[in-house]
């Protein structure tokens, strides 16, 4: 046999091992993702234990547990505004067996403050569900003279720059709810940021502040009680926490500032992973028990699939860099 036609042999053979290696890891994958899961999930949750993302998170990955007949174990990483547990997703390999929490505050907003993230909000991760909202409210102290929306911007642009409006930080989601506000309705107020949504709700019903943006976990209580008034619920919907508080959509007001809350795994895993995924969380949220548990964490609950949840994520960067931009919010890091 001469050399020439020893390489040719030696050449096909070598493509028909790399061919069968390629057709075997093939299958080997299929094989994985068909039988997934089959070992404990890790849920992500990039806040500490006991907070409004954490109970949410605990709760879903009991009903997911159930749902996939597999272990889901929530993993707190908490720290730098939820950005070190989101890097972890992203960091983690597309196997389906680690997912996250995210939320506007780790997935939008640090984006629009253009603060120095480690991971792309967008490129770095697969958007697996949407799972709700909770919307932020108006608040005033009982001595606010107005009841509605429209009652407050009419006494706010009659005093220009006398009322301030208080949000739990800079950069955060009640400080660019105001913002977004005094920007559509042309209101001249500053905003009073505090260290925690805790002391901004004691320091309204003390009077200290009369006017603030607070968030659908600490405000209800207090409004309740008579101690504050809810003047607005910034949301598509009316929360269920406080299912007598109009949104502003409906005193005519075009006006969304919510939160919203989902679901995201690394980039590039499996479309049949995600899928699965996807579909166990929206049989989750159409659940009446799970709609009454998320209800009392402040959450409207609403599923969304992969392709519109990504969409609503880029929608969010692009309206609050906006915001930002205007309002000159800047990132105190």
């Amino acid at each position: 046999m001469d050399k020439n036609r020893r390489d040719l042999i030696g050449l096909a053979g070598a493509a028909t091992i790399g061919s069968s290696l390629t057709t075997f890891a093939g299958r080997s994958v299929h094989a994985a993702q068909a039988d997934y899961p089959n070992k404990p999930i890790k849920l992500i949750v990039p806040f500490p234990p006991g907070g409004g993302t954490d109970l949410i998170g605990r709760f879903l990955a009991k009903q997911l547990s159930v749902a996939l007949n597999q272990s889901v174990i929530v993993d707190n990483r908490s720290g730098a505004g939820g950005m070190i547990g989101s890097q972890a997703c992203a960091a983690a390999p597309a196997d389906g067996y680690t997912i996250s929490v995210g939320i506007t505050g780790t997935h939008a907003l640090p984006v629009a403050m253009g603060v120095k993230q480690t991971y792309d909000p967008i490129g770095d991760f697969t958007a697996i569900s949407l799972l709700g909202y909770s919307p932020n409210f108006l608040l005033v102290h009982p001595s606010f003279p107005a009841r509605t929306v429209a009652e407050f911007i009419e006494v706010v642009r009659a005093h220009p720059g006398v009322y301030s409006f208080g949000s739990w930080g800079n950069g955060s989601g009640g400080h660019f709810a105001g913002e977004y506000l005094k920007k559509i309705a042309k209101l001249d107020m500053q905003h009073v940021p505090y260290k925690g949504v805790a002391p901004m709700i004691n320091d309204l019903v003390g009077g200290q502040i009369v006017v603030a943006f607070g968030d659908g976990g600490a405000s209800p209580p207090q409004v309740k009680a008579g101690k504050i008034i809810a003047l607005a619920a910034a949301g598509t919907r009316r929360s269920p926490a406080l299912p007598d508080i109009s949104t502003f959509d409906e005193q005519g007001i075009k006006f969304i500032a919510d939160s919203w809350y989902g679901i995201f795994g690394p980039t590039r895993l499996p479309a049949e992973i995600v899928g699965r995924l996807s579909d166990e969380f929206r049989k989750i949220l159409a659940q009446a028990d799970s709609l009454s548990m998320l209800a009392s964490f402040g959450l409207v609950a609403q599923a969304a699939g992969p392709a519109e949840f990504k969409q609503l994520v880029q929608r969010d960067i692009e309206l609050w860099t906006k915001v930002a931009r205007d309002a000159n919010i800047q990132s105190e890091s």
